[in-house]
């Protein structure tokens, strides 16, 4: 059972939702099952039934579980229906299974690459349009006070300039995620001495056009990729306890 957490409001019932999804994320209630009962949870975690209802309706929103009538709250598989807001969820509850974790921002770098991709080859014309705003942008990043947040603000400029909302719930979930995880943070952004080549290839790219920009693209995308994950990774098993047996169902299993 949860820790308790006493008191009531707004606040309590997101710190609720949150534990959780949590719970459910990592296994704890699985799907199928059905979670205890309002009372149960109201008692659990010392919280008003009304209260613990407004968790359970955001847990219900978020897609985790079906009331059902007469059963009470039944989970579902959170694989078949999770989305993006989830992300920075999915690497706390993972985050000391090197192996799962690392594969799941793998896979988020890859979705994201394979859209950057697409997105810049058919919007070249309005990046070039602003191609010195974005220079100039780029050059004063290792300058801020927080690189990490620079080079998302960078991103969303890039992403602003596609006009998809599409890549930018995604840099919004990816900001999240960082925000939770140091370690992500310093595998991403942290002493990169790729970080200049890379924005140097990248523009050159953009600049130089040709049949052959995408792939150029993605080499440099990937390889900025590749070298994340295995940063990630690394400081993952410096600091993990030993994994446990994944539950089935969950992404990175």
């Amino acid at each position: 059972m949860p820790a308790t957490v006493g008191a009531n409001g707004p606040n309590v019932a997101e710190r609720i939702e949150r534990d959780l999804t949590r719970a459910i994320l990592r296994g704890d209630h699985r799907p199928g099952s059905r979670l205890p009962t309002l009372r149960e949870l109201a008692a659990a975690y010392d919280v008003n039934p009304s209260t613990m209802q407004r968790a359970l309706a955001r847990i219900e929103a978020r897609g985790l579980v079906t009331a059902r009538q007469g059963s009470g709250l039944r989970v579902n598989d959170p694989a078949d229906v999770a989305d993006l807001t989830l992300v920075a969820d999915w690497l706390a509850v993972t985050i000391d299974e090197p192996e799962r974790a690392t594969a799941i921002v793998s896979e988020l770098a890859e979705v994201r690459r394979i859209l950057v991709v697409r997105l810049v080859v058919r919007h070249r014309d309005r990046l070039l349009s602003i191609l010195p705003d974005l220079v100039a942008q780029a050059a004063a990043l290792a300058e801020s006070e927080r690189p990490w947040k620079a080079h998302v603000e960078f991103e969303k400029t890039v992403a602003r300039a596609f006009g998809n909302g599409i890549v930018l719930a995604l840099l919004n979930s990816m900001t999240r995620a960082l925000e939770e995880q140091p370690l992500l943070v310093e595998a991403m952004y942290h002493e990169r001495p790729d970080g200049a080549a890379n924005m140097a290839s990248f523009f050159a790219a953009l600049h130089e056009g040709g049949d052959d920009m995408a792939a150029r693209l993605e080499e440099v995308l990937a390889g900025a990729d590749a070298e994340t994950v295995r940063r990630f990774r690394a400081l993952l098993e410096q600091r993990v306890v030993p994994s446990r047996p994944a539950p089935a169902g969950r992404p990175g299993a």
